[in-house]
C-alpha cells in the first residue's frame, strides 16, 4: 500500500502493496520508472483524451495536482490473506480495492478465490505495475486495473472493498460506501472507518517496509530476519453500515 496525495493538502494510503514473488506467478517485475501519461505504453494508464471517463478524469486530476510526493508504505502479504479472510471472499464475489498500489490484493483474490476483482489507482505508475503484476500471474480473466480517481468510483456494483486509507480520505467515501448492497463487506487495515461500529477488529504483527527501504525493493522474504515487525490492524464492516447511537 501507499500513502500518496489524491487531492491538493491531503494523504491518503492506497490499499494494495508490491508484489510478492511467492505470491503471484513468476518472477516479480521490476520496480518501473516514473510513467508519463502521455507516453504510457499500450496497455498501461490512457492519455487524457481517453474515451473512458472514469480513466480520462484521473488523467485530468493527475494533470492539474502534478505529480505530487509519494510515500510507498506496503501491505506485508500476511496482512493481506488475513483481510481476504476477514472478508469471507467467495469465487462469486467482485472485489473493489481502492488505492491498489501493485495489485498485492486483487491478484490474491482472484489467484485463492477465482474471484473477480477491480483494482483502482490514481498513479499512473502504480497502474502500469498492477497490470504487469496482473498478467505476470495469468488471471488477466478476473481481474481489471482501472485508472482512477477513488473519490468519483461508484462502488455500489461491489459486494467487498478494501482500503488502506487514511480517516479523511475514508470520510470522503461514506456516502459511496453507504449506498453498497446490504450485506456487502468492507475491510480496512489500520484506519477504522469514521464514525462506524465494526463488526470485528484483529490485531496482529507483521512487517513495517518504511517509507524508503531498499531490501524490500530487492523482494527479500517479509519476516523478521529482513525487517523490523510492527502492530497491523484490521476492521471488518458489513454493510447496511452501523453508527453509534447518540
Amino acid at each position: 500500500m501507499r500513502r500518496a496525495a489524491l487531492l491538493p493538502m491531503s494523504l491518503f494510503i492506497a490499499g494494495c502493496s508490491r508484489a510478492d514473488p511467492t505470491d503471484m506467478a513468476g518472477p516479480s517485475p521490476a520496480r518501473s520508472s516514473n510513467v508519463a501519461i502521455r507516453d504510457a505504453a499500450p496497455g498501461g494508464p490512457a492519455r487524457c483524451d481517453s474515451a473512458d471517463p472514469v480513466e480520462r478524469r484521473a488523467c485530468l486530476r493527475w494533470d492539474a495536482i502534478g505529480q505530487p510526493d509519494i510515500v510507498y508504505v506496503p501491505t506485508p502479504q500476511a496482512i493481506v490473506d488475513r483481510m481476504l479472510g476477514v472478508a469471507r471472499v467467495q469465487k462469486a464475489d467482485l472485489l473493489y480495492d481502492l488505492g491498489c498500489g501493485d495489485g498485492r490484493i486483487v491478484v490474491t483474490a482472484a489467484r485463492r478465490y477465482g474471484a473477480h476483482a477491480v483494482g483502482f489507482d490514481i498513479d499512473p505508475e502504480r497502474v502500469t505495475e498492477a497490470r504487469a503484476n496482473v498478467r505476470a500471474a495469468g488471471v488477466e480473466d478476473l481481474v481489471t486495473i482501472r485508472w482512477a480517481d477513488i473519490t468519483m468510483v461508484d462502488l455500489s456494483p461491489a459486494q467487498v472493498v478494501t482500503m488502506y486509507l487514511s480517516p479523511r480520505v475514508e470520510q470522503w467515501l461514506m456516502q459511496s460506501l453507504q449506498k453498497l448492497a446490504p450485506g456487502s463487506r468492507i475491510v480496512t487495515h489500520d484506519y477504522k472507518l469514521p464514525d462506524v461500529m465494526p463488526v470485528g477488529r484483529w490485531s496482529l504483527q507483521g512487517p513495517f517496509f518504511g517509507r524508503s527501504n531498499e531490501l524490500y525493493e530487492a523482494g527479500v522474504p517479509e519476516d523478521p530476519a529482513h525487517y523490523q515487525f510492527t502492530e497491523h490492524r484490521i476492521f471488518f464492516y458489513v454493510t447496511p453500515l452501523e453508527f453509534p447511537k447518540e
